[in-house]
């Protein structure tokens, strides 16, 4: 069987669509297509694709998946540190960031030791991911819900390949009291949600506990410090 010379640059697949399908072949030829999301094959995530020694496969994709190419599969959460960052109060940066849970559509990750020096000394990313680890270029195709029903799409900057969170949408409590943001991404009517769960520490000498805004540990001004910020 030939696949060859497919022009598809304004819809997914040149050649294959797998939606909850079993597919192998063998003595192929797939080559020298193109299609705007998997050169060759697009598919679903209960769908699979094999092929022979046999087989050739060669093809170009505009997005993401130059032969192959599913739905998003799952999220993935960066730390990027920002001018704010001051080598100076690197005590003070210390978070952590561990995956709690992953699996088809749901990613859930634990922050840990974090304080308000690092939310202002941080940038979070989002980037999403298909079945083969491929990242997904999206730029204006995606809407982000809170709680999967209320659209804060406008509240994050999106680009290219990764869409920037608002540190605004964190809140923090007192060292140890967990908090919880959950939001939801939808991109082509594929699901992503995630859950964002954020464990302060306690206040470290030169920080104070912001009784006014929830016992969150600042930085102290500039002429003060604090010996016992408890």
């Amino acid at each position: 069987m030939i696949w060859r010379n497919n022009n598809n640059l304004n819809i997914v697949c040149g050649a294959l669509a797998l939606y909850n399908s079993t597919c192998k072949l063998t003595n192929s030829a797939l080559v020298d297509n193109r299609a705007l999301i998997g050169g060759d094959v697009f598919m679903d995530l209960s769908s699979s694709f094999s092929i022979d020694n046999n087989t050739k496969i060669n093809n170009t994709a505009i997005k993401y998946g130059n032969n192959i190419a599913t739905i998003p599969s799952y999220i993935e959460i960066k730390a990027i540190k920002t001018r704010n960052y001051n080598q100076t109060f690197d005590q003070y940066y210390n978070f952590s960031i561990t995956i709690e849970k992953r699996d088809q559509n749901y990613s859930h990750y634990m922050f840990t030791n974090i304080a308000e020096y690092e939310l202002e000394a941080t940038e979070f990313y989002i980037q999403l991911y298909d079945k083969f680890n491929q990242t997904i270029f999206f730029r204006d195709s995606v809407s982000v819900f809170l709680n999967s029903t209320l659209d804060i799409t406008s509240s994050f900057n999106i680009y290219e390949d990764r869409i920037l969170m608002p540190n605004s949408l964190i809140t923090l409590y007192q060292a140890g009291v967990q908090s919880d943001l959950l939001f939801s991404i939808n991109y082509k009517d594929s699901w992503l949600n995630i859950t964002l769960s954020f464990i302060p520490r306690a206040c470290l000498p030169g920080e104070f506990e912001d009784a006014k805004h929830n016992h969150r540990c600042k930085l102290c001004s500039y002429g003060f410090y604090s010996f016992k910020p408890d």
